[in-house]
């Protein structure tokens, strides 16, 4: 589901355990070649669109500047985003465990400084599938 619209939830990518390390996400980047701050999990998420760049926008808030994370995993419904994403299309806040979203596939580009480590980037096909 690289792209749709419902209301999404977060998830916590949290770097201080080292676990992101030594189970990587389903793409199979290890948490520390990545900003953690853009990234997200797609339902359905398939080997060919890891490392796609996401546009993700709250289409109730047009005041809210858009979102633009990578796809790194595998997760539930729609899409868990990461809690600063999530905070930025929610003004701030975390305190909704949901929030509307919208999301499609975009250029590349616009995840510059997400991949940190570019001796993973021939494992992200969906990265390069849209210069």
């Amino acid at each position: 589901m690289l792209s749709g619209e419902q209301k999404v939830t977060f998830h916590e990518f949290r770097p201080e355990k080292g676990s992101l390390d030594e189970i990587p996400m389903s793409c199979g980047i290890p948490g520390s070649a990545l900003d953690l701050s853009r990234i997200t999990a797609v339902q359905g998420l398939t080997a060919s669109e890891c490392g796609t760049i996401l546009k993700v926008v709250n289409p109730t808030r047009p005041d809210i500047p858009p979102q633009y994370v990578m796809a790194v995993d595998r997760g539930g419904r729609g899409l868990d985003l990461n809690t600063d994403t999530f905070k930025a299309l929610n003004g701030g806040s975390l305190s909704e465990g949901l929030v509307p979203a919208k999301w499609e596939p975009v250029s590349s580009s616009f995840g510059e400084g997400i991949l940190l480590d570019d001796r993973f980037a021939g494992e992200l096909p969906g990265l390069a599938s849209r210069e």
